[in-house]
């Protein structure tokens, strides 16, 4: 049994008809509940395999508890559906682990193992594991790797005549069924949750493979001992998903001309509480990545231009010494460049800790300007966040609509591993 949000049902070489799709809306809980599809692979998964790994590591499934990732709890009709697919999301999970074992007796350089079970919205399912190159390259985890296998898939079964002459409407529905539908995710230590990084985070920001639906699932012990299963929503992961806008001014206005009084997230107004020094900073910075911005002649492609400036502090006796850095981005070619947040960030650190020998250099805030509504990418927050640089509280501005918005990376981010292991359980592996 494949769980599925939306069925969809692909082309296949003897059929005339158009795929169809029966879609799922969250936004009524009437329409809460979840798409069953059978398929070959899926059929495959009988009752005596799954009770076989079930007795193989003694997990009664009734004793399994459903739990969310965060402190919101789950929808009830989400809650009920996971209840009646436990037990394969179970063993998914456990499939998933004994291929992280298996990559574990193989080795690799971290020494850190994890696995990931993937459906997709129509059926495809494949499992991978992280994959590490060598000792110095961020190399694709799990869930990158199993969407990587899933969607190619996918598409290899997919009927190239028939695709050649498909519809637009037709290419939209075939799309609409390569996206990611449940991640069941799982490390070599059953008692670890596993849970998702800031490079994966960026890949599910793009709605070409991912929806807001698209639901993470970890099986792992609590403090206690018993297993379960944590859930959540990629939407409840990334609040921001699919918000973003190119932080630039429209329509001729200035920060002369425009609204420049920031609004402020509630977590931004309890930062800038705690630092009201930081208060006077966030337009000077605003306007230092736009002067870098227009300043630019090195972005490949002029209407993905971008530039960032960012806020450092050093240590002193009393407050803060606050220290500004700006970059633009600067691209090698189209889909090669350099990120102006994190070039800003690290040419301000490494001076300020190698040339003036400042103690305690901390990342205060981020300022975004330019017309690449990519920006901030998940990935370059969750490094500006590592606890020895910045944090979750680091402060992040950007233009949308012509005002300032003043956030903070657990605004986008309020997951995201950081280097002191916050947020949530102790019980966490982060991929």
């Amino acid at each position: 049994m494949v769980i599925a949000f939306n069925s969809v049902k692909p082309f296949s070489a003897g059929s005339a008809t158009r795929p169809v799709a029966t879609p799922v809306s969250w936004a009524s809980s009437s329409q809460r509940r979840f798409a069953s599809q059978t398929s070959t692979d899926s059929l495959r998964l009988s009752s005596s395999q799954s009770t076989n790994l079930l007795q193989k590591y003694g997990i009664d499934p009734e004793r399994v508890s459903v739990t969310s990732w965060d402190d919101r709890g789950l929808d009830p009709d989400l809650a009920t559906a996971i209840h009646r697919q436990k037990v394969t999301l179970i063993t998914h999970a456990l499939e998933a682990h004994e291929l992280a074992l298996k990559h574990q007796a193989l080795g690799n350089y971290s020494n850190d193992y994890r696995a990931t079970h993937i459906s997709l919205k129509n059926g495809t399912t494949a499992m991978a594991t992280n994959l590490e190159l060598n000792e110095g390259k961020s190399t694709p985890c799990g869930e990158r790797s199993a969407v990587i296998a899933a969607v190619n898939q996918a598409i290899r079964a997919l009927p190239l005549a028939r695709l050649q002459q498909a519809s637009g409407s037709d290419i939209a529905m075939i799309s609409e069924g390569l996206k990611a539908n449940v991640l069941v995710m799982a490390t070599s230590n059953l008692k670890d949750y596993a849970e998702v990084c800031s490079d994966c985070e960026t890949w599910m920001a793009d709605k070409k493979l991912f929806s807001p639906d698209t639901l993470f699932v970890s099986l792992g012990q609590t403090p206690h001992g018993a297993f379960s299963l944590r859930v959540q929503r990629l939407i409840d992961r990334m609040p921001r998903w699919g918000k973003q806008h190119p932080s630039v001014f429209t329509d001729g206005q200035t920060f002369e001309t425009a609204n420049v009084d920031p609004l402020l997230s509630k977590r931004a107004q309890q930062v800038l509480a705690a630092k009201p020094y930081l208060v006077s900073q966030v337009q000077p910075l605003l306007q230092q990545a736009k002067a870098e911005f227009d300043a630019n002649r090195t972005a490949w492609a002029p209407e993905r231009n971008t530039a960032a400036a960012v806020m450092l502090s050093s240590s002193t006796s009393t407050l803060p010494t606050l220290h500004r850095y700006a970059a633009p981005l600067f691209s090698w070619k189209r889909r090669w460049y350099e990120a102006p947040d994190l070039l800003a960030a690290s040419w301000g650190y490494q001076d300020l800790t190698n040339r003036l020998q400042a103690q305690d250099v901390r990342i205060q805030a981020v300022a975004y300007y330019g017309n690449d509504s990519q920006f901030p990418l998940p990935t370059n927050l969750g490094r500006l966040a590592q606890a020895t640089r910045g944090g979750l509280d680091t402060l992040v501005v950007v233009l949308e609509h012509n005002r300032i918005h003043v956030r903070t990376i657990a605004d986008y981010l309020p997951r995201t591993s950081v280097s002191n292991g916050t947020p949530g359980s102790s019980n966490r592996s982060y991929a």
